[in-house]
């Protein structure tokens, strides 16, 4: 990294900036160029590991490239605001931000497949006790990530 000051070195703080985004954006090899997924994510620490979870239709292009044991990296992002001064015709932008790289697997067990679409849930239900139709698990396709290597930026 090339601004080592705008790093952060907190688990925490880089989990903090996955359950604050609104979306990952996952990229795998494609055939003839880069693929590169958008996804409704959750994510949780077990122990020191850290896993993101994301879930899709059981059909489509994605499923070309994703595989059981295929790396991928991924980029999440919150807190942007530009920042402009105009006398001095000055514009950058704040951010928070993580990369990191993993491993996917497609979870088959029922009972892990509900618990990690619950994950996903509430990411994005914070507090209000929603339940997702249990009737979506059998046309939904889950898939967990284990982080191998994560980082995360700050300006």
């Amino acid at each position: 990294m090339r601004k080592r000051d705008r790093e952060i070195h907190d688990t925490n703080k880089i989990i903090k900036i996955l359950k604050d985004s609104d979306r990952l954006v996952l990229a795998f090899n494609g055939a003839e160029y880069p693929y590169m997924l958008p996804v409704n994510a959750g994510v949780e620490r077990l122990d020191e590991t850290i896993v993101l979870y994301f879930h899709g239709a059981k059909e489509g292009k994605k499923y070309d490239y994703l595989k059981d044991g295929v790396k991928v990296s991924f980029e999440a992002d919150t807190d942007l605001e530009l920042v402009t001064d105009l006398k001095k015709g000055y514009c950058t932008m704040n951010y928070s931000s993580v990369i990191g790289w993993g491993e996917v697997q497609e979870i088959k067990d029922y009972e892990e497949k509900e618990r990690a679409l619950q994950v996903i849930v509430d990411s994005y239900h914070i507090d209000d006790g929603f339940l997702y139709n249990r009737g979506a698990l059998d046309r939904t396709a889950v898939f967990k990530i284990i982080v191998k290597e994560i980082r995360g930026k700050t300006k």
